[in-house]
Formats: structure tokens, sequence, C-alpha cells
């Protein structure tokens, strides 16, 4: 009877325990398409899925406020007593049955439980979206006021919102703009308490050094050192989003998106409670981003392409993508691998450690694989199959266990990719050994010569 649009709940054993299992369903109904929730029916035979409600204070009222008291931001529902509608059907009037309509999210990111749980509806499943732990930039900051962030900046963001959103809608001014980012909190007064979000992503100067907030940058190109003290916002902007931006100058090879996500990661993903600036490093041999603090539980560096994104920072996050910086959840590593492999670069290299987290893309590519990819790229369904190939292209050979730990998947779906590119003439198998066919390897090594490459290159077997 659940459908994708559905979800089916008992009485459960408690009022808490119902409150839960409510919050759960209505945001993972609300980060899909939206959809009802029934309340009241039981698993058990057809005479016995239906009876009394146990709680006295349950009403439709009850219900909306349970799940807006315990969702963030709280789902938009409307509740409905269909008891009578029941009686109709079954001819008594001995049970009770409630309705919650869920609205489809307006968010950006999508709706979490009070315990920090996001889910979507895949089917009749709801299955993790992401996880948020103890988030300090949704706190308010004391004594903070509007004057202490850049118009500027927010206009520039405002700017940047509408050409990532371009359906969205107008705001009315800078502040409705924060507001409706979720950066503001309401007061009693309308205007917004100032949270570290905002600060961190607007603040100006002086407001960083009077609350001694640590939102240094620190550029290191080829030993030259600069600090920037300025907020995120405009930290970026003159380290990465302009055509004459620091690093877009020093490491023309690497696509603009590679930087852009690497450095947002490390804003987004860095310890607030810790003192300490993130770090653009520009070597002969890499490019390195740092920041304070380790990846969180659950997360470590063999499982950033499909882990469950668990978010230290969640409002700093969101506003981020509010501003359009970063794309949907859980995306921004996969654009890094897709451009860092695109581009003809070996693979990206993660550490977590004493508190610090690296990012690195070495930067001596291979430009025969680039112009390869550049012209087959659309023939690749998929990130999988780029990753077994510029692995291949590099080591020539590899065991299972070596392209798994390279795909960062599972044994079952690895077995399932590389037995699909063998189908596809891609990859064979040699020696027990997985290898690049012969005439893929020789179509990359000429791949200068592309217009005389094979046609049927990639076709099924």
């Amino acid at each position: 009877m659940e459908s994708e649009f559905l979800e089916i709940k008992g009485w459960c054993k408690d009022e808490k325990e119902l409150t839960e299992k409510l919050a759960d369903a209505a945001s993972c109904l609300a980060n899909h398409e939206g959809g009802a929730v029934l309340v009241g029916i039981g698993e058990g035979s057809k005479n016995q899925r239906f009876s009394r409600c146990p709680f006295p204070n349950l009403s439709p009222t009850w219900l909306v406020a349970r799940v807006q008291d315990n969702t963030h931001p709280p789902v938009e529902c409307h509740g409905l007593d269909l008891t009578s509608v029941l009686a109709e059907v079954r001819g008594t009037s001995d049970a009770h049955v409630f309705a919650l309509q869920v609205q489809r999210k307006k968010c950006v990111s999508g709706h979490a439980t009070s315990k920090g749980i996001s889910r979507v509806r895949s089917g009749k499943e709801c299955k993790p979206l992401f996880i948020s732990e103890d988030d300090r930039t949704k706190m308010v900051v004391s004594d903070a006021t509007m004057d202490e962030l850049s118009v500027g900046s927010i206009q520039w963001a405002i700017s940047q919102h509408n050409r990532h959103f371009p359906a969205a809608e107008t705001f009315a001014d800078c502040w409705d703009f924060l507001a409706r980012g979720g950066l503001l909190l309401p007061d009693e007064n309308g205007s917004g308490h100032v949270t570290l979000a905002a600060l961190l992503l607007f603040g100006k100067d002086a407001s960083f050094s009077r609350r001694s907030v640590a939102c240094d940058t620190v550029i290191n190109i080829h030993g030259e050192h600069r600090t920037l003290r300025k907020n995120i916002i405009e930290s970026l902007r003159e380290a990465i989003l302009s055509e004459r931006a620091a690093l877009r100058v020093a490491l023309l090879s690497v696509p603009e998106t590679t930087l852009r996500e690497l450095a947002v990661n490390a804003y987004v993903h860095r310890c607030w409670r810790t003192n300490g600036p993130v770090t653009l490093t520009v070597s002969d041999t890499a490019f390195d981003i740092q920041n304070p603090g380790d990846l969180l539980a659950g997360l470590h560096v063999g499982n950033l392409l499909y882990g469950v994104p668990v978010y230290r920072n969640f409002l700093l996050a969101e506003g981020m993508r509010f501003c359009g910086l970063s794309d949907k959840i859980g995306l921004g590593i996969d654009l890094v691998f897709k451009t860092v492999l695109s581009g003809g670069f070996d693979f990206p290299v993660f550490e977590s450690s004493n508190g610090m987290f690296r990012a690195s893309i070495p930067l001596s590519r291979s430009e025969e694989f680039r112009e390869f990819v550049r012209h087959r790229g659309a023939s690749l369904s998929q990130l999988d199959e780029l990753v077994v190939l510029r692995y291949l292209w590099g080591a020539s050979e590899a065991s299972f266990q070596q392209l798994s730990d390279a795909l960062q998947r599972g044994r079952d779906i690895a077995r399932r990719v590389v037995q699909a590119m063998e189908k596809k003439q891609m990859i064979e198998i040699v020696g027990g050994m997985f290898r690049l066919t012969p005439a893929l390897r020789l179509d990359i090594d000429r791949s200068f010569n592309a217009d005389q490459m094979s046609l049927d290159l990639f076709g099924t077997a």
C-alpha cells in the first residue's frame, strides 16, 4: 500500500516515538516530491489494522506542530482527521485515522530531523540524504547587527543566486535575501538575529577582529605568502572567483570548478571552534588546500564519493548553496573527481589526521588522456568508467581490489562496473589482472588524431 508518495504509521508505543517517526517520514517525503503520511494504521490483519487512538491530545493540529517542531527547516504540512471517512467505510466508529499532507521542500538542500538526520524518498523506502552534526554556525552572534555585514558582499551573492536559480523569486532587499536563506533568525522586532554563518559569509573586516573570529585565508604561491582577513565571499572572489584571481592566474590548467569546489568544501567543513586559517598552496607539483578539522564520524578518505554526507556546519553549507557557490548535497567531490580526471590529472589525494584535513591535486597530467576525454567524454556513461580508465591508463594493470578501492565502491557494485566495461570492450582481463584493451589504449595514444579514431569505440559486444 505504501508508495513513493505515501507513508503509513501505526500508533507507536508512546507520543515521543510517534513524533520521531512522523518527523522522519514527513521530511523524507518533503525532500522528494511531497506526499501523505497516514497515522493510525497498524500492520496486523485487515480487521486488526485499525484501532482507537491511545493518545488523548492527538489532533491534526498536534500532528503538524510535532512535525514542525522536530524538523529543520520546518516541513510545511496540513493535518486531517479521517476518522469519519473510516467510519463510513467500515460501518463502525471504534477507530481513528489521521493524515498529514506534506508539501515538497522549498529549501535548497532539504529538511532534517531534530537529530540532524535527513532522508529522501526513493520508491517505498527512505534513503539517507545527509547527517548534520552540532552546528556552531547557526548560533546567534551576541550583539551583532546588520551594520556589521557588507552590503557589497550580499549584493554580489544575490547576483550569483539569480544566475544559479534563474526561476527564483526576486528579493525585496539584502535583509530579505538573508532571511530567506535562513541566515538571519527572526527576533521580536522583525529584523533578525545575525548568525555566525551570516557573519562568516558577509561580515565586514573589522567585525572579525573585534569578535576574535578566525576567518583568515592564507594563499601560498611558490613560497610567497599572503593572508586575507576577509569574509568567505570576498576571500573566494580574490582567490578564485574572478578571472584575474590569484589562483586562477597561477593554475591556468586547473578548471575553476575544481578550485571552487575544493575551497568551498574547506570553509564548509572546517572546524570553526578551532583557530587556524584555510591554506591554499601552489607548488611546482601540486595544489593543496588545508583546513582545521578532521573528517567527522562515518566519513573517511576512502568513501568520500559515495558515503552519506556528514555536515559540521550545515547552515554555512546551506548559505553557500543559497549564494550559488556550491551544488546539490553530495556532488562536490564528484565534481572534483570528474574535472580532475577529465583534465588528465592523476587522482586527487585526501588526508585527515591530527585535527586537519588536506586535499591535494597533482599538477602533472596526461595530455593524451585529457584529449581523449574531450573527444569521447560523452561516450562515458558515468564517473565509474572514467575512474577505471584513468587508473588503468596510469597503472597499466590493476587487480579487482585496486579498482574497487579506486571506485570507492563495494565489491558487488565494482564487479558490475568492470563487467559492463568488459562487455563494451573497454577493458580486459589478462592473467587475472585488468587492463585497457589494446584498441582503446591505442586510441588514447593517438587522441590528438581524434578525427581518425574509430566511431565504433565503446560499441556493445
